[in-house]
């Protein structure tokens, strides 16, 4: 992965893939990651083992599927944001914004009550980009540190990988790619809860931030 020097830290991407399946698919296997005090992996201190499962799944599909779009210009029944053009994965069409952060560590979040269907299992999915704006002379950094769910005021998961945005000075526009996300709603089938998705910035003062979250698909099989 790379090297850390003492008394410092770091952070590093792993990238896997596979072929597309062509049906529902979970995999599982473990990832082993080691430490070694020399730059030719001979003297081991450590390692650490992770379990980990990916499901491929095509909740559009499944038997019961809601999805919020925002494309006829109103919030679908979402709270905390505001409707807008401009951004969506969906060409012409509209997205949700969370309210812009500059200069704060804090939240913003989004919300809706729904009533899910009985089944075996549900998911929300949900697409969402970044847009910031630097008016300082120099290059600042910004971050979105999570992405928590809340059912009913109470966080049952997180998106935990840490996203950064690094922008030049003065640059009057900047977007991220678009990245999608899944938590898991089964507890919740045949039940009416209040669903919040939390975003969590740390944006320094002359930095603008806000999120844009497409197409949120609540499934029920």
């Amino acid at each position: 992965l790379g090297s850390v020097s003492a008394g410092s830290s770091a952070n590093f991407t792993v990238t896997i893939s596979r072929a597309n399946p062509n049906a529902e698919t979970v995999d599982s296997g473990t990832m082993v990651v080691e430490a070694y005090t020399d730059s030719n992996y001979t003297n081991k201190v450590g390692s650490a083992s992770l379990p980990v499962t990916i499901t491929f799944e095509n909740t559009e599909a499944w038997t019961n599927v809601l999805i919020d779009n925002f494309d006829d210009g109103t919030s679908q029944g979402w709270s905390g944001g505001t409707v807008t053009s401009g951004l969506s994965i969906e060409a012409g069409g509209y997205s949700y914004q969370t309210p812009e952060v500059s200069g704060a560590t804090t939240e913003k979040s989004i919300s809706k009550s729904v009533t899910l269907p009985t089944g075996s299992k549900a998911r929300i999915t949900f697409y969402f980009v970044l847009k910031a704006r630097n008016v300082y002379s120099s290059t600042l950094t910004a971050y979105l540190n999570y992405i928590k769910l809340l059912v009913n005021d109470t966080e049952v998961s997180r998106m935990g990988t840490v996203i950064s945005l690094s922008v030049a000075g003065n640059t009057t526009v900047y977007t991220s790619p678009w990245y999608k996300v899944t938590f898991d709603l089964t507890p919740y089938v045949g039940q009416t809860i209040t669903i919040a998705l939390v975003f969590g910035f740390n944006v320094p003062y002359n930095f603008y931030l806000s999120a844009f979250v497409d197409r949120i698909v609540i499934a029920v099989t």
